[in-house]
């Protein structure tokens, strides 16, 4: 059952382009990210790729401040909530 819902869930990932996946493939080797399973890397590369893309979107609308990736650029919101204690 739970390599059915694995199967599954990946089936419904999203694919990055290519350039998404070399992007997080330098900042993974920047920060020694490794991953246990190819299942929680492309959920992490789904992450990674929701923070690029607001990265990208905020820079480009030439704010007061620009932001950049970080070290919780694979995080869900949630995970960043839990370490700030919300």
């Amino acid at each position: 059952m739970l390599t059915l819902a694995v199967l599954f869930g990946v089936a419904l990932a999203k694919k990055v382009d290519r350039a998404t996946e070399e992007e997080y493939a330098a900042w993974q080797a920047k920060r020694g990210r490794h991953y246990r399973t190819q299942e929680e890397h492309n959920f992490r590369l789904q992450q990674f790729e929701k923070a690029s893309r607001f990265v990208k979107e905020h820079n480009k609308n030439r704010n007061a401040h620009r932001v950049e990736l970080n070290d919780f650029a694979d995080w869900t919101e949630d995970e960043f909530r839990r370490l700030l204690g919300a």
